[in-house]
C-alpha cells in the first residue's frame, strides 16, 4: 500500500523512526522492566502537561477515557457543553451511562463561552456535579476557552470540569496545574503523532476524592484503580499497549531534549496562520467564529464550490490526503490538520499542490 502523508485530524503522520521505537523487544507488563519504563515516562507526560497530577495511561481511545470521566464524577446531573460532533457525542455517552444530562448546545461553529456555563450552572445550582468540554471540536476546528471556562466553574465548588483535549494536547499549551483542571484527557494519534491505542489523562487531587464518592464506576475505567496501580507498582490495572507506551517515551524525549516545549507551540502558531492565510488568500473562508480558530486543524469554508473528493483523489495521486467536512458539513467544508509531526515544509508542498489542482 502506498503511503500517503496525512493531513487529517487523526491519525496523523508517525515518523519512520518511531514506528521503529515500537518494535522494542517484549516485555511483560508486571515485570520490572516495565515498571521502569513507566517510571521513566510518567514525569515526562506530567511536564508535557505542566501538571503534578497523576497520570492515567489508558490501553483504549480517547472515547474509552470520555466514558470513564463520566462513571467517575458524576453523582448528579452532568453538563455538557455541545459544539459540534465530539463534543454531541459525549452527550450521548452520559446518557447511554444512565446519566441525566443537561444540554449547553450553540450552532456548529460558534464557541461555547464562560457566561454561557456560568448561566447553566447558576440555573441548576446545586443540581449539576460535571462539566463535560471539548477543548477543541475536531468537526469544527473551534477551540473553546478553556481556561476562562474553568474560572467561571471554579464559582461551583462541587463541580468538576472534564476536558476533551484529543486535538489539542501537544498542539497548544495545557497549563493543567495553573487552571486548576480537573480532568484532561487526549489519544496519542494526534499532536502527540503515535499510532492509535493509547489514551492519556491527567486527574487531580479533587477528582479522585470525587471518584472515591460515586458508586459503579465501572471495571476497566475505575481510575482509582489506575490511579493505584500507578503510585504503588509503575502498572497499569489491565494489560498495557506496552509498544505505544515505549514509543510515547521515545516521543516526549524528542518534544523535551530536541524541540523543547516553547518552540513547540510556537510552531503549530506558525503552522494555523500559513494554512489560513492561504485559505483566505484564495477566496475560501473559516468556518468556525472568528477568535476561535483551531491551532491544531483548519476547517475552512469551501465558498468556493470546489469538489472536495475531487481534490482528495487528485491529492492522494501525489501521496497526500486531507479531510472533508465532518458529516453533515461534507463538502461545505474541508479540514487540513498541521499538528504534530506536520512542519511548515509539508504544508508548504501540500498547499502548493492544492493550488495546482484547483487553480490560484
Amino acid at each position: 500500500m502506498a503511503h500517503k502523508k496525512l493531513f487529517i485530524p487523526g491519525p496523523t503522520e508517525v515518523l519512520p523512526d518511531i514506528l521503529e521505537a515500537m518494535s522494542m523487544p517484549m516485555i511483560g507488563h508486571r515485570s520490572k522492566d516495565y515498571a521502569a519504563l513507566q517510571a521513566e515516562l510518567i514525569p515526562k507526560v506530567q511536564k508535557c502537561l505542566y501538571t503534578k497530577n497523576q497520570i492515567i495511561l489508558s490501553t483504549s481511545s480517547s472515547t474509552g477515557l470520555m466514558e470513564g470521566a463520566v462513571r467517575n464524577f458524576a453523582n448528579k446531573k452532568v453538563l455538557a457543553c455541545m459544539c459540534g460532533a465530539f463534543s454531541d457525542r459525549w452527550a450521548k455517552i452520559a446518557k447511554a451511562n444512565g446519566k441525566e444530562v443537561i444540554e449547553l448546545k450553540v450552532d456548529w461553529g460558534k464557541a461555547i463561552k464562560p457566561e454561557m456555563v456560568d448561566k447553566a450552572l447558576s440555573e441548576n445550582k446545586g443540581e449539576i456535579d460535571l462539566v463535560l468540554l471539548v477543548m477543541n471540536e475536531t468537526s469544527t476546528g473551534l477551540m473553546n476557552p478553556v481556561k476562562e471556562i474553568k474560572q467561571v466553574v471554579d464559582k461551583y465548588e462541587d463541580v468538576i470540569m472534564a476536558v476533551d483535549a484529543v486535538s489539542a494536547m501537544m498542539a497548544v499549551p495545557i497549563y493543567t496545574d495553573e487552571w486548576g483542571l480537573d480532568f484532561v484527557l487526549a489519544g496519542v494519534q494526534k499532536a502527540w503523532s503515535l499510532p492509535p491505542g493509547l489514551a492519556v489523562g491527567t486527574i487531580s487531587e479533587k477528582a479522585l476524592e470525587r471518584a472515591k464518592t460515586v458508586e459503579n464506576r465501572g471495571y476497566y475505567f475505575d481510575f482509582l484503580e489506575f490511579v493505584k496501580r500507578s503510585v504503588e507498582k509503575n502498572q497499569t490495572p489491565c494489560t498495557p499497549v506496552i509498544s505505544l507506551i515505549g514509543a510515547l517515551n521515545v516521543v516526549c524525549d524528542r518534544i523535551l531534549n530536541e524541540e523543547g516545549l516553547d518552540n513547540r507551540w510556537a510552531r503549530h502558531e506558525r503552522q494555523a496562520k500559513m494554512v489560513r492565510d492561504w485559505a483566505l488568500s484564495r477566496g475560501f473562508e473559516m468556518f468556525p467564529e472568528e477568535g476561535y480558530w483551531s491551532v491544531s486543524l483548519s476547517c475552512i469554508k469551501n465558498t468556493r464550490g470546489i469538489s472536495v473528493a475531487d481534490l482528495n483523489t487528485e491529492l492522494g495521486k501525489r501521496g497526500k490526503m486531507i479531510s472533508n467536512g465532518y458529516g453533515k458539513m461534507k463538502e461545505e467544508t474541508f479540514r487540513i490538520a498541521h499538528m504534530g509531526d506536520i512542519y511548515e515544509k509539508d504544508l508548504e508542498e501540500l498547499l502548493a499542490d492544492i493550488d495546482d489542482i484547483i487553480g490560484t
